[in-house]
Parts: structure tokens; sequence; C-alpha cells
């Protein structure tokens, strides 16, 4: 279903299959040779969505731009992206030949680097840079670090083995 919303429409590639029942909703560019499956809701609420061509959008995924005030929060998605089921993706970027796997959560300002791949439900919060080629496990969330103080004091005043402990978690922090 495609949505006029804030005076634009979704411009789609006429050899890109979008299932019947996924919502294309505003400002949204999808390159040729994609695919948006069933259940899929790609909605440019406050900003814009570009996806490229030969890219995946599986089954229930929530792709989302915002914006805060004046500020926009694109969403940007390469060439050769599989986006499996359940995934939710906010005002971010996910450079080519990515791999975003099934319940896996990005936030705003978060960077997946060109082949890079996020897990089945891992975290990438927001402002996060993910390396190329980089691996995230389901079993850790990935910051940004926005200001050193704060980040070093927040990690003092964390006991992390006890919270891994407690959590069974392993946290790890990737730099922008």
């Amino acid at each position: 279903m495609l949505i006029k919303h804030r005076g634009f429409e979704p411009q789609v590639d006429s050899s890109v299959f979008v299932a019947p029942n996924a919502s294309l909703i505003g400002k949204v560019n999808i390159g040729p040779k994609s695919r948006v499956m069933y259940g899929a809701v790609i909605d440019s609420e406050g900003s814009e969505i570009d996806i490229g061509e030969y890219s995946i959008i599986c089954e229930n995924a929530v792709i989302r731009a915002t914006a805060s005030g004046d500020v926009g929060h694109p969403v940007s998605i390469g060439d050769h992206v599989f986006i499996s089921p359940q995934t939710t993706l906010i005002g971010c970027t996910v450079e080519s030949y990515s791999y975003i796997a099934t319940g896996a959560t990005v936030l705003q300002g978060a960077k997946i680097h060109k082949g890079a791949i996020v897990a089945v439900g891992a975290f990438v919060h927001a402002k996060a840079a993910i390396p190329s080629e980089f691996f995230v496990s389901s079993t850790r969330v990935s910051l940004a670090r926005t200001k050193k103080r704060l980040w070093l004091t927040l990690l003092d005043q964390l006991d992390l083995p006890r919270l891994r402990s407690m959590l069974s978690l392993r946290y790890m922090i990737v730099y922008q």
C-alpha cells in the first residue's frame, strides 16, 4: 500500500516487488530489483527513507524516519542489504552488503558500515558506529560515545561483572 503523507508519495521502481499488505508511507524511495515483503512498514514520518537496489525488507520489519524539531533522522539503506523479519530501524544508516538479523533494533543516528552484520535480537544504540565487516552478536549492546568523560564516569559507576552475571549479557562500546 502506497500512502501519500505530508505531500510526498513513495517512489518505487517498476521492478520492485511490494507485498499487498506492506505499507510505504510518505517520502520513500526504493531502487530497482528490491523487495518489500508482507507486513513491512516503511514510514517517513519526519524525514525521508532511501533504499538501494537489490535490497530485501522482510516480513513485519519496521523502518521509520523521524525528526527532533527541525533535525531530521532519515533512513538510508544501501544496495544488496538484507533486513530480516521483525527488525526495527529508526533514523539510521545501513551501508551496502550489510545484514540485519531477525528482531534486531537500530536507533537514530547509528551507522552500520559496509558489510557489517547485526545478529538476531541485537541492539545498536543511537549514534553508534559499527565498523565495516564487524559482527554485533545478540548478547551485546553497541553504544555510542558522545562525551568521553560522561561515559567514563558511567562506566566507573557500573559493576560490569555483576551486571553481566545478572543479565547474562556482555557489553561492548563502539566508538565513533
